[in-house]
């Protein structure tokens, strides 16, 4: 996890650094406090992991099965999820009242008891063939909702495509 941190840290550093035209190490300290190359840093490392998240939200989103007249209960409690505007928040936990709230508003055939059931499965969803998954993960005795994944507060934020 420390890892990936710092990989996440380092891109960003060599990307606001690339953007700056700064390439090599400097005699003297450099300041380097322009806003813009940061945000341009952070739009071109969100346009690098758009289809690693694309693929997590197709995946997660999609459900365990398909059929007709479904809820969509997978992709609206993802989608309550990437909405919350707390990164804070995201990272200590979004109940699941709080989960499900938002998801029934978003659509009312969408109970508790299902949310409840299908959030456990949410973490089995996001593995794949490279390991563990992205993002998303459930805690089953404080009934929360967490993003583990940086990047994902990253992308959600400044990501160019739904």
């Amino acid at each position: 996890m420390l890892q990936d941190r710092l990989a996440f840290c380092n891109a960003l550093i060599l990307d606001t650094l690339d953007v700056t035209k700064i390439y090599e190490g400097q005699a003297d300290k450099t300041v380097v406090d322009d806003e813009d190359a940061y945000l341009t840093a952070c739009l071109n490392y969100v346009e690098e992991l758009n289809g690693v998240y694309q693929t997590f939200a197709n995946r997660v989103s999609s459900g365990i099965r398909t059929r007709r007249d479904a809820t969509g209960i997978y992709a609206h409690a993802m989608a309550v999820v990437l909405e919350e505007t707390d990164d804070e928040q995201l990272t200590r936990g979004v109940s699941v009242d709080k989960s499900y709230d938002n998801a029934h508003a978003r659509e009312n055939r969408i109970q508790k008891g299902n949310l409840k059931t299908i959030l456990p499965r949410v973490d089995a969803m996001q593995v794949d063939e490279d390991g563990p998954g992205l993002g998303l993960s459930y805690n089953q005795r404080d009934e929360i909702v967490t993003v583990g994944d940086r990047r994902l507060l990253l992308y959600r934020r400044y990501a160019t495509v739904n």
